[in-house]
């Protein structure tokens, strides 16, 4: 029997020819041939390991971006302290770069893990730590945007995660709505607050803005909130599919809308609560 991988039609052809058995030209119909159900099988098989290879590359994709994510502040931070010859500062940048390097390496393990799930725990993460982690350990200044940042989160607000994975998501958020006040500046405010067994997390910007045409799509391209008008997103970065596949692992949802006033877009986050 000829071996059946990628790169093999055999189980295509067979498939074929099966099914094209009964309806040949002059041909009574008859019962399908009994080898039918090992070649669907087959076929099955082919998928499965299709959508293996597919979900991998996706993988490495996410691990990539995250890790840029987390290693350029330390180089920015790095070259500041080289800059000032000053030890306090170098002596910060190196913490904060042992620190991000830790969950660099976190984040990888986890996120391939998705591709064959382990039986990794989730725990109660509190949303103000977590916040107060993201905007200290990745986020340049706001305010050299000219962003100011408005905080409301209750203390009550325990969910259930991972919590390297639940702060890269925040932290994708975070930078898509920096980037999209990046020009004109404005406010970032993030609120949490529970209701009842679930904890509605809110990420809002003032920034570009996302148009009609793509606000029902958004969270499932690859889209990046850079530009200084509404048709520059464009399907260029791995962000928002990040947190979409983070949030889907936790049971979560996540789900975008334009503001009321017009000024840039809310992500709001539905979480299992602890």
């Amino acid at each position: 029997m000829a071996r059946i991988g990628v790169d093999s039609p055999a189980t295509m052809n067979d498939a074929a020819r099966i099914m094209d058995a009964p309806f040949s030209s002059g041909a009574a119909l008859r019962p399908l041939p009994a080898e039918l159900p090992s070649i669907v099988q087959r076929l099955e098989t082919e998928v499965e390991n299709l959508h293996r290879l597919a979900m991998v590359g996706m993988m490495a994709s996410m691990v990539a971006h995250e890790w840029n994510n987390l290693v350029t502040p330390v180089l920015a931070r790095a070259e500041d302290a080289l800059s000032r010859n000053d030890v306090d500062s170098m002596r910060h940048a190196l913490e904060r770069a042992i620190a991000n390097i830790k969950k660099s390496v976190a984040v990888s393990k986890t996120m391939l893990s998705f591709a064959a799930p382990g039986e990794d725990e989730l725990e109660p993460v509190g949303v103000a730590g977590a916040v107060r982690e993201v905007l200290e350990a990745g986020i340049r200044p706001l305010d050299k945007d000219r962003i100011e940042l408005r905080l409301d989160i209750g203390e009550d607000c325990l969910i259930l995660a991972h919590r390297v994975l639940f702060e890269q998501l925040l932290l994708n958020l975070v930078l898509n709505a920096r980037r999209a006040m990046s020009e004109c500046g404005g406010f970032l405010t993030i609120t949490a607050r529970r209701e009842g067994t679930l904890v509605e997390i809110d990420v809002r910007d003032t920034g570009v803005g996302i148009t009609p045409e793509v606000l029902s799509t958004v969270v499932n391209p690859l889209l990046d909130g850079k530009g200084d008008e509404p048709s520059a997103w464009k399907s260029v970065g791995m962000g928002l599919t990040v947190c979409r596949t983070i949030a889907a692992q936790h049971s979560a949802t996540i789900s975008v809308r334009t503001n009321d006033d017009g000024r840039g877009c809310t992500f709001r986050l539905l979480w299992p609560a602890a």
